[in-house]
C-alpha cells in the first residue's frame, strides 16, 4: 500500500466576503463617513476604511460613495418599476377585473420574480371578502430591513489573512487585483484576444502578442488620462473618439484626372480634451494627389 502525504500550505490571500457578511458591520457603516479613514480627494470617488484585527488576519471594511451611488440607482430604478407594477395589479383589483384570489397570487407571484431583491423588503397584505374567495385590495408594507438595505449601498469587506498591512495597503491590493481582472475583460473584449481562428502555432503566437502589446498600450493611455483625473476605461474613451476620423475623398475634375485628398474630420471639444491630457497633437494634414486619368 502506498501512503500518501498532503502538506497544506497557507497561501496568501485577498477576498471580497458575501454581502451578508456586510451586515454583520452594518452599525460600522452606518457611521463610515464620520469614524473611517478616508482614501482619495474627489468627493465622488472617496472611498473609506476601517481596519479590523482577527485571530487569522485582518478584515477591511469599505464604502466606495461611486459603487454607493451606482447601486442606489440600480435600486431606485427596479423600486420605481416594481411599485408600478403592483399599482397596475392594485387597480385591476380595485376596477373588479382581477378578482379570484389565484389569479391574484400568480399576478404578484410574477412581478415578484421579476424583482425579488425589492420584493423581499415589503410585505404584501391582501383583504378578501369573508365568504368568497375574492380579492377587494391589496397594499404593501415597509420592513425595516429596507432601511438596513440603503445604508449598505456601497458597502462591502475585505478578508486577507495579511496580519502586518494597513488598511489602506489591503485595499491597494484589493485594487490591483480588480485591475487584473479589467485587463483579462478588455483583451476578451475590446483587443480581440479570442476567438482565435489561426491554425499555425506562429500565427497563433503573434495574435497573442499583438493583443498583449495593444494591452500596454490601452494601459498607458489609461494611466496617463488618469492622472488628469480622467479615470474612464477604454471603452468609453473609445467611444467618444469614434467620430473623429480620417476621410479620403475621391472625384475627377473636368480634364478627367482622378484626385485622392486625404483629410481628417476636426476634433470635439471632449475629445479636444482627451488628445491635451494624451499630449498628442494631429500631424496628419491635408494630403491632395492626382493619381491618374480615366
Amino acid at each position: 500500500m502506498l501512503e500518501c502525504r498532503v502538506r497544506i500550505f497557507e497561501y496568501v490571500h485577498i477576498v471580497i466576503e458575501r454581502l451578508n457578511d456586510a451586515k454583520n458591520y452594518i452599525d460600522d457603516f452606518k457611521s463610515a463617513r464620520e469614524t473611517f479613514e478616508t482614501i482619495g480627494n474627489n468627493a465622488d470617488d472617496q472611498v473609506f476604511v476601517k481596519f479590523i484585527p482577527n485571530e487569522n488576519g485582518s478584515k477591511v471594511l469599505c464604502l466606495s460613495e461611486s459603487k454607493a451611488q451606482k447601486e442606489s440607482g440600480i435600486d431606485q430604478k427596479r423600486l420605481e418599476r416594481f411599485l408600478l407594477g403592483f399599482n397596475k395589479i392594485a387597480d385591476r383589483v380595485k376596477n373588479k377585473t382581477l378578482r379570484d384570489v389565484n389569479k391574484v397570487n400568480i399576478a404578484l407571484g410574477r412581478l415578484i420574480s421579476q424583482y425579488p431583491s425589492i420584493a423581499r423588503h415589503y410585505e404584501i397584505i391582501t383583504d378578501t371578502e369573508s365568504d368568497k374567495p375574492k380579492v377587494t385590495s391589496i397594499s404593501l408594507k415597509e420592513k425595516d430591513s429596507l432601511n438596513n438595505k440603503s445604508s449598505l449601498y456601497g458597502c462591502y469587506v475585505i478578508s486577507t489573512n495579511h496580519k502586518d498591512l494597513t488598511a489602506k495597503e489591503i485595499w491597494d491590493l484589493y485594487m490591483t487585483l480588480a485591475k487584473v481582472e479589467n485587463a483579462f475583460r478588455s483583451l476578451k473584449s475590446e483587443l480581440g484576444l479570442r476567438p482565435i481562428h489561426h491554425q499555425k502555432t506562429n500565427r497563433v503566437i503573434a495574435h497573442l502578442f499583438i493583443s498583449v502589446l495593444a494591452y500596454h498600450l490601452l494601459s498607458a493611455i489609461e494611466f496617463e488620462l488618469a492622472k488628469s483625473g480622467d479615470k474612464r476605461r477604454w471603452k468609453t474613451i473609445r467611444e467618444v473618439l469614434l467620430s473623429h476620423q480620417r476621410s479620403t475623398i475621391i472625384f475627377t475634375d473636368n480634364k478627367e484626372q482622378i484626385h485622392h485628398i486625404r483629410t481628417s474630420s476636426l476634433p470635439e471639444p471632449e475629445q479636444k480634451v482627451i488628445y491635451e491630457a494624451l499630449n498628442i497633437k494631429d500631424k496628419l494634414k491635408r494630403k491632395h494627389r492626382v493619381i491618374g486619368t480615366l
